[in-house]
């Protein structure tokens, strides 16, 4: 396990909801799928957000790193979303998991597979779903 700084156990927090800026979320990876962003864009401008929070890791600094979603992302980013609902993970968990490995996950089932240990349930489901969609796609 990962030591962790004293600041960061005094910021120690449980998972959470959070409606946040698209904006504000660096996406996993760039978009690789146009076709997908472009059906997505055209959903959200008629709908609006549809689906699952997207699963996001809210680092040490401050920022947030989308684990899931990133055409999701870019897709409200394009309508101009407001926000959107993400299930926030805190950094921390990763690290005293997996201090070593904990960004070299490029892989949905690594990810999975880190995720899992966190015994976070929501976590691990949106993480689940993820891996399931990216396998049909």
């Amino acid at each position: 396990m990962g030591v962790l700084p004293a600041t960061m156990n005094a910021k120690r927090k449980r998972s959470s909801y959070r409606q946040v800026d698209p904006h504000d979320i660096r996406p996993l990876h760039a978009v690789d799928r146009p076709m997908a962003l472009e059906e997505l864009v055209e959903s959200m401008q008629a709908h609006g957000w549809v689906g699952q929070p997207r699963l996001v890791i809210e680092r040490t600094d401050g920022s947030l790193q989308a684990w899931t979603g990133s055409h999701r992302i870019q897709a409200a980013r394009d309508v101009g979303l407001a926000t959107v609902p993400c299930y926030i993970v805190r950094e921390w968990k990763l690290i005293e998991i997996s201090a070593d490995a904990l960004w070299g996950h490029s892989f949905d089932h690594h990810r999975l597979k880190l995720i899992r240990k966190t015994k976070d349930v929501k976590a691990i489901e949106l993480m689940e779903i993820e891996v399931w969609s990216n396998r049909r796609a």
